[in-house]
């Protein structure tokens, strides 16, 4: 996928005084919803569970940011963490490849439910992963490190018999 910076967020998204620091600091729309995201030109917010966020930059003067954030913390009760070198993301795109990650993923990718701006804490095969929806037919897909082999192959396998294959 190119540079990445990743980092979890944690705090009450409830709060006002969160969604606002987050908001003017990194210029990015919270997602309300759990299961949602937003994106700016370089910034990806994914709501992924009910005190969790999580911040993905594709430029470096994200950290100029990260500080300020940093320097707020403890006023909103909230933290982040620093988690780029633990996350490997794929960006997937086709006419079928809803169909091929439905093969081992339980969330329902039908295009009408899971839509694009919709993300989900989920499996594939044997594997944790976050996936998120960025067009009709293109999604992102971010696993540990660790496992980023195994869902290569994985998707290789699943994706053989439509003709599809792996580019760098």
């Amino acid at each position: 996928a190119g540079y990445l910076n990743i980092f979890n967020i944690r705090g009450n998204q409830k709060s006002n005084i969160f969604r606002m620091t987050i908001n003017n600091i990194f210029n990015v729309e919270q997602p309300l919803k759990t299961g949602f995201f937003s994106k700016t030109k370089d910034i990806s917010l994914l709501n992924i569970g009910p005190d969790e966020l999580l911040l993905i930059s594709e430029t470096e003067n994200i950290k100029e940011n990260i500080k300020k954030f940093k320097d707020k913390m403890f006023k909103i009760n909230a933290c982040i963490t620093d988690v780029s070198d633990h996350y490997q993301c794929l960006h997937l795109s086709g006419e079928k490849v809803r169909w091929i990650l439905s093969k081992g993923c339980p969330v329902d990718l039908d295009e009408n439910v899971f839509i694009p701006s919709k993300c989900a804490q989920t499996l594939i095969g044997n594997s944790n992963i976050i996936l998120f929806c960025t067009q009709r037919n293109s999604f992102s897909l971010i696993c540990n490190s660790s496992f980023a082999n195994y869902i290569l192959l994985w998707l290789k396998d699943a994706s053989f018999e439509h003709g599809y294959e792996y580019k760098s």
